[in-house]
């Protein structure tokens, strides 16, 4: 009996200029469905007085003004094509927009009810970094027989991987950041999801799948095994 596998890449954010290789083993059904890469918080330099905790930017509770965004109060219609719709707007770079989301804050947790998260995106690579990534095996179109164990390989540029945080203390709790080529510091993620065929259209459901592996190093060597579907 053959089974065939649909499988994706989630990089939650990282790698060098070059691709990159390491070996790693996964489980099916994993439960730590993973957690975005937070790096080390870098402190900020100096600056103007900040309200509180001296002159210390990443330490003050207040907004300085040298970081407030002032395009964020332009909603975009004045200059944009037909079927835009207007951005939401800020004049305080939305510091308090979970104040009033009725939701939980993410504070670092998993919550599977939904939450707001009150972090900034961070460090955005320029478009010579952006990240990209690329199955070596299997290759598209490979057929492979079911319990047969195997190893997915992929390749991933402009990515620094291997730095994963806690993900049960850390989610999406840092913002993003660059390493000193200018790259994504953080993790990727392997996903292997079943369908009916190779021309099936339906949406899988992210909830259920049939192999999960994060926490994946440089490059990807993982060993999976077909399960009969």
């Amino acid at each position: 009996m053959h089974a065939f596998i649909f499988a994706f890449l989630v990089l939650a954010i990282t790698a060098s200029a070059a691709p990159q290789s390491s070996r790693g083993r996964g489980r099916f059904r994993g439960t730590n469905r993973g957690g975005n890469a937070g790096a080390t918080n870098n402190a900020g330099a100096g600056g103007a007085a900040n309200g509180n905790n001296g002159n210390d930017p990443q330490k003050s509770l207040t907004l300085d003004p040298r970081v407030i965004a002032t395009g964020f109060q332009n909603n975009g219609l004045a200059t944009a094509a037909d079927g835009s719709v207007a951005s939401l707007t800020s004049s305080n770079n939305f510091i308090n927009f979970c104040a009033d989301r009725n939701v939980d804050i993410t504070n670092g947790k998993q919550i599977q009810e939904g939450s707001c998260n009150p972090a900034p995106m961070g460090l955005i690579p320029s478009v010579d970094n952006m990240a990209s990534s690329k199955f070596i095996f299997p290759s598209n179109g490979a057929v492979l027989q079911t319990g047969q164990l195997f190893t997915v390989t992929m390749a991933a540029r402009n990515i620094e991987l291997g730095n994963f945080v806690n993900a049960q203390e850390n989610y999406f709790a840092a913002p993003q950041q660059l390493n000193g080529q200018g790259n994504i510091i953080g993790h990727s993620h392997i996903t292997i999801d079943k369908i009916k065929s190779l021309q099936d259209t339906e949406p899988t459901d992210p909830k259920y799948f049939a192999y999960f592996k994060a926490r994946i190093l440089s490059l990807l060597y993982i060993s999976a095994r077909i399960l009969t579907f």
